[in-house]
């Protein structure tokens, strides 16, 4: 999911059930699956999803 005004430009891999907060700028870096992500490159803050137990 990406909110307003958030970007991902050149050589980007982003995973699975990936959230890109408004105004996230993410240039040649590789978000791993289950991670939201904060800021701009290279300074980006990618914090890990913690589910709880089913």
């Amino acid at each position: 999911m990406m909110y307003s005004n958030s970007k991902v430009l050149g050589r980007s891999h982003i995973g699975d059930y990936v959230t890109l907060s408004a105004n996230a700028y993410v240039i040649n870096e590789d978000i791993p699956d289950n991670c939201m992500v904060f800021g701009q490159s290279p300074n980006l803050i990618i914090k890990k999803r913690v589910h709880g137990s089913d």
